[in-house]
């Protein structure tokens, strides 16, 4: 069987197959069938969208059969075949291939042990970073990682994207963690709150996780001179 590999639950994957009439006459009365859900031909009717075979194909040519293959829901293994029915110049025959595939949940990211990333209360022109941790609890890699949404007086630590000491890059495999970096640098007294924006492809579409970031500053505590 062609096998379309493994996806995110609610993604599509199309794969044209190729028809070939290795005999001496037009095979005629050509039709399709044998797939059922999460597998069809393309646009739903046979021969596919951009598919090429018709009603018949004449001796010692080739076609194309568009099939595709939507899984909505998490499975370990989906099968099926597809049919092409014809006749032969002496009866009614039927060509298959079978296909098959994977499914998995998309991709979770989330923060790891914390619901929101707080800096508390900090003295106002001092420093504080955080190193947060996030994994993927989906089923597939989580890929196009990018942070976003900070502004003053929260930053990534560095100035950019998973900020310095951070390990997030471009992907998040399932079960995987990595870790961004975030620092607070007030320069007045009073709560403030912002959030991160970590927009990736969960495998089935384009997402976000948001994370919320907050802390106060604070007057300086007085030091004595001796």
């Amino acid at each position: 069987p062609f096998n379309f590999g493994t996806l995110a639950a609610g993604s599509t994957r199309s794969r044209a197959f190729v028809v070939t009439n290795t005999g001496n006459i037009t095979a005629t009365k050509m039709t399709g069938s044998g797939l059922a859900a999460p597998f069809s031909f393309l646009g739903g009717v046979f021969p596919g969208t951009g598919g090429t075979c018709g009603k018949s194909l004449a001796a010692q040519a080739s076609c194309t059969v568009v099939v595709r293959y939507a899984p909505l829901v998490a499975s370990p293994l989906d099968t099926d075949t597809i049919d092409i029915n014809y006749f032969d110049g002496v009866s009614s025959m039927t060509s298959s291939r079978g296909v098959q595939g994977v499914s998995m949940h998309p991709a979770v990211l989330k923060l790891v042990n914390l619901k929101s990333i707080q800096f508390g209360s900090q003295e106002t022109d001092s420093i504080k970073i955080r190193i947060v941790t996030i994994a993927n609890d989906g089923g597939v890699t989580a890929s196009g990682l990018s942070g976003s949404g900070l502004a003053a007086p929260f930053s990534f630590a560095g100035g950019a994207f998973p900020g310095t000491y951070g390990t997030c890059g471009k992907s998040l495999a399932p079960a995987a963690s990595c870790q961004i970096a975030v620092t607070f640098r007030p320069t007045s007294t009073g709560f403030f709150a912002d959030s991160i924006r970590l927009q990736h492809n969960n495998g089935a579409m384009s997402t976000a996780l948001m994370i919320d970031v907050n802390g106060s500053g604070v007057v300086p505590r007085a030091t004595a001179n001796r």
